[in-house]
């Protein structure tokens, strides 16, 4: 009695992977020879399957920026910053959002102006020569004037 041709037998398909990468990627599974073909039978063959795959992935992405918060400080160096907002969330296997939300800067770094400061008049001098002549007065500077602050007056 002849033997007859037995085909390939195979184990069922296993699982599939995970998608990889997790966005847009592929997916695969795999399967066993069970038991070899013989005398001619149908040869095993694919023991892999690939086939794409994608999951909701969104990558993050930031609204513009905001316009720049008042200066802290009139003059002498301030701080200001500005902020911008999550325009779209991260999801999935989606790329999150790089850098800061906020930023911050110098700002009214000229020196503040410094008004002058005089100190107040000394008492009348005497009149030189006694009889019409002539006394003064005077005063100093206590604050000299600096960056556009208001100038001494007189002195004498």
């Amino acid at each position: 009695e002849k033997a007859c041709p037995t085909d390939c037998e195979y184990s069922d398909w296993g699982a599939w992977s995970p998608c990889e990468p997790f966005c847009n990627g592929t997916t695969t599974r795999n399967r066993t020879i069970a038991k070899q073909s013989s005398l001619g039978g149908m040869p095993c063959q694919d023991l892999v399957q690939l086939d794409t795959c994608s999951n909701p992935c969104q990558d993050c992405r930031w609204s513009n920026w905001e316009a720049w918060d008042v200066c802290d400080k009139s003059c002498a160096g301030g701080q200001q910053q500005r902020k911008r907002l999550t325009a779209q969330s991260q999801s999935g296997g989606g790329k999150h959002c790089e850098g800061s939300d906020e930023e911050r800067r110098a700002c009214h770094t000229f020196p503040c102006a410094v008004d002058c400061v005089l100190a107040e008049w000394t008492d009348w001098s005497s009149c030189v020569p006694w009889c019409l002549g002539t006394h003064n007065r005077t005063r100093y500077v206590k604050t000299a004037a600096s960056a556009d602050g208001a100038p001494c007056g007189h002195l004498l």
